[in-house]
């Protein structure tokens, strides 16, 4: 029999008493949400990595579930545990479960808006480096385009800072061993560098300080290369 939306019935007693019964089977996402969320508390990521999401967006807490699977995805990740698979997973979980999300109070689940969007770059990052060729670089072009999407959201925030040069420096690895146009080159990477040498006095005493540091002196070290570039 197929199932239908709550309707007004006769009894006004009954339909107290069915209501929640009916909403339920309108909302497929309520039932597997209490239990990503038992499971999300025990850590059990391996149960939530491979947990199927069969939801539709306007399905209330999809969007949730979508966060939750992508979140546990970046955990095994981030563990060494078939990282091609779980960061390709972390990026398409997490990518749609932000697209769904426009009320970001779940700190409870720690799916805050910034954090989500940090293990989505960071997920971006490490499943680029798994890729070569064409599939690296359409990886990188998907990071810039995240990071540039979020610091319109948190202008100035640490993590879109360091992971949108990040990006633009992997995009220019390419043009260092050719080195076609010099002074194109030598201008992305002085843009790098000033971007990254403003911010770092915000980072010091940060868990992003090692990476501000690490990420210019390795554009530093780049611009050495590139001939007459001030």
């Amino acid at each position: 029999m197929r199932s239908v939306c709550p309707k007004p019935l006769q009894f006004v007693f009954f339909s107290i008493l069915l209501i929640p019964f009916l909403i339920s089977g309108c909302n497929p996402a309520l039932k597997p949400l209490k239990k990503a969320k038992a499971a999300w508390e025990k850590q059990e990521f391996a149960s939530l990595a491979a947990m199927e999401v069969s939801c539709k967006p306007s399905d209330k807490g999809c969007n949730q579930l979508h966060l939750m699977k992508g979140d546990a995805c970046f955990q095994l990740g981030k563990l060494g545990i078939d990282i091609k698979k779980h960061f390709a997973c972390a990026v398409n979980a997490l990518q749609t479960g932000i697209t769904q999300t426009g009320d970001w109070q779940m700190n409870a689940l720690n799916l805050n808006r910034a954090q989500t969007y940090e293990n989505l770059m960071e997920s971006l990052r490490l499943w680029q480096d798994t890729k070569q060729g064409a599939e690296a670089e359409k990886i990188t072009h998907q990071l810039v385009s995240t990071a540039q999407t979020f610091l319109q959201l948190e202008p100035g925030h640490l993590a879109g800072i360091f992971f949108l040069n990040s990006g633009a420096y992997t995009l220019l690895r390419s043009e260092l061993l050719r080195q076609n146009n010099p002074a194109k080159l030598c201008m992305d990477l002085n843009h790098i560098l000033r971007s990254l040498k403003t911010f770092e006095p915000k980072a010091r005493g940060t868990k992003y300080a090692p990476n501000f540091k690490r990420l210019r002196m390795d554009v530093s070290t780049a611009k050495t290369t590139v001939s007459n570039c001030p």
